[in-house]
């Protein structure tokens, strides 16, 4: 990174301690969402998890943690907006996701700059598929497809 300020490693350390405990958070979420799949209310904690820990991310120019969490934001919203099941495909993307954050948020710490790692790609292609399944099962295929086509190309462009 260019340009770091002199208190940059007390950032990082906020942000390594806020993310990870926004990462407990969310696991225990998912642990109570799978165990009670009809408590709908999780879904929204869930969403204000993902959303503080994309914003802190992108605060920090973090891309690819960014992204897993604004993928899994966008699951979230899909099962809750359109009464999407609730099922073992959603938590096989979320647990691993979750460990992928993690790993992603301490290399970040470590390295002090953005850090590109390949089970992350593996992921997010994954939540892309599973956006993608949802959005083909649905009336507004255009607009969604168009939606998701803006914001892959965006992202691809900033990576």
């Amino acid at each position: 990174m260019q340009n770091i300020p002199d208190d940059f490693d007390d950032i990082l350390n906020i942000f390594q301690v806020e993310s990870s405990e926004l990462l407990k958070k969310l696991g225990d979420y998912v642990m109570t969402l799978e165990n009670n799949p009809e408590d709908i209310k999780l879904l929204s904690l869930m969403f204000q998890t993902l959303h503080s820990l994309k914003g802190s991310a992108r605060m920090l120019g973090f891309v690819q943690l960014q992204d897993i969490a604004h993928r899994l934001e966008d699951v979230v919203t899909l099962v809750k907006n359109n009464n999407r099941p609730i099922n073992k495909a959603l938590f096989d993307l979320f647990y691993p996701s979750i460990d992928i954050i993690q790993k992603g948020i301490d290399e970040c710490v470590k390295t002090k700059e953005d850090t590109h790692l390949e089970e992350a790609d593996e992921i997010i292609a994954k939540l892309k598929e599973k956006l993608n399944a949802d959005i083909l099962s649905k009336e507004d295929v255009n607009v969604s497809l168009s939606m998701y086509s803006i914001i892959d190309a965006e992202i691809d462009r900033k990576s």
